[in-house]
């Protein structure tokens, strides 16, 4: 029997290789309705494949070891996989991850300003050695002390006064806010009626110290080895910079530590 002849028999009347041809050959009856159909190629396509697809994630993200994935991730078929518990689980795993990120910032921010840590080791001396204490002031003259002879013959070093013995303007300009002391200033630079004395110590060690500033003014207080201690314990030491470094003149033989301000 020939292939085409056979085609109008029935499947049932045809031998076992032909029967197995026309049923390979013969469409499913749910795929030739279908066909028929506009677009039901494609639909037919989507009700076969796309729940599988689009459900093949769920079971991995319901197995998920990350705490609250698990939760926001589960069907609506699963114990509790309503939509409300799904949303408080969202709000909550949104609200931890903005305070982990919140808490990671500030602390990237701080390791990026690079921050110092300074340790410092506390040992007791029974002798303190030079310089005990280091006292500097940008003012090496207490100028309320000042003289007109004083300002007459070392004005122009201390810079106060031009070459020509008149009030600088700068200082004026500088003691504008302060009217007294600008009027104090005013009246100690007027040499219009003022004899010079004839002698001048000059810019000396004495000089600096009876216009400088005092340790008895500076020392607050003093212990050394938990003793009083007072200015006639130090001495003071010029530098170049023309500041007050007082330093102690012997150890003292006194118990405890030293503790000076």
């Amino acid at each position: 029997m020939s292939r085409s002849g056979g085609a109008g028999l029935p499947a049932a009347a045809l031998p076992g290789p032909g029967r197995f041809r026309m049923a390979r050959e013969q469409p499913a009856p749910a795929a030739v309705a279908a066909a028929g159909q506009p677009g039901g190629g494609r639909g037919s396509e989507r009700a076969l494949q796309g729940p599988g697809v689009a459900r093949r994630g769920r079971p991995s993200l319901s197995r998920a070891k990350l705490h609250g994935l698990r939760h926001m991730c589960a069907g609506r078929t699963a114990a509790g996989g309503s939509f409300q518990r799904r949303a408080l689980w969202v709000l909550a795993f949104c609200t931890s991850l903005g305070l982990l990120l919140s808490w990671s910032s500030n602390r990237l921010l701080y390791w990026l300003s690079f921050p110092s840590h300074t340790r410092v080791h506390r040992e007791w001396s029974r002798q303190l050695p030079f310089p005990a204490v280091t006292v500097c002031n940008n003012n090496p003259l207490r100028f309320p002390r000042l003289s007109k002879g004083d300002l007459y013959y070392a004005g122009h070093w201390l810079g106060l006064l031009l070459p020509n013995r008149t009030a600088r303007p700068l200082v004026s300009e500088l003691l504008r806010g302060d009217e007294p002391r600008r009027q104090w200033f005013r009246k100690l630079a007027d040499f219009r009626l003022f004899l010079p004395p004839r002698h001048f110590e000059g810019i000396s060690a004495a000089f600096m110290d009876r216009l400088g500033h005092q340790l008895e003014d500076m020392l607050l207080s003093c212990k050394y080895r938990g003793e009083l201690c007072g200015p006639h314990n130090f001495s003071s030491v010029s530098c170049p910079a023309r500041a007050k470094r007082p330093s102690p003149q012997a150890p003292l033989p006194l118990p405890g530590g030293p503790d000076a301000r």
